[in-house]
């Protein structure tokens, strides 16, 4: 009766195991993704600080202005081919 019940805890443990394992991987992935998210959007912030230091400088210092909407002219690259 004792080694009845002693495999079934055994049985049990190694079940836990398993799904306990499993979370850890599924968590592992979460993690690694988050990661990698947090890195890209950093990586955005940074540019995105580097465009309005060159922005500031631009206005600042060089006394550039930003064009009004009816002053843009766009250009197309394949008009004059």
């Amino acid at each position: 009766m004792f080694t009845f019940f002693s495999l079934l805890a055994l049985i049990l443990r190694t079940y836990e195991y398993k799904i306990a394992f499993s979370l850890l991987d599924e968590l592992k992935l979460k993690t690694e993704l988050l990661t990698s998210n947090t890195n890209l959007y950093i990586e955005q912030i940074e540019e995105d600080r580097n465009q309005i230091s060159i922005r500031k400088v631009a206005t600042t210092n060089l006394g550039m202005i930003t064009p009004n909407k009816n002053d843009l002219r766009i250009v197309s690259i394949n008009d004059h081919e």
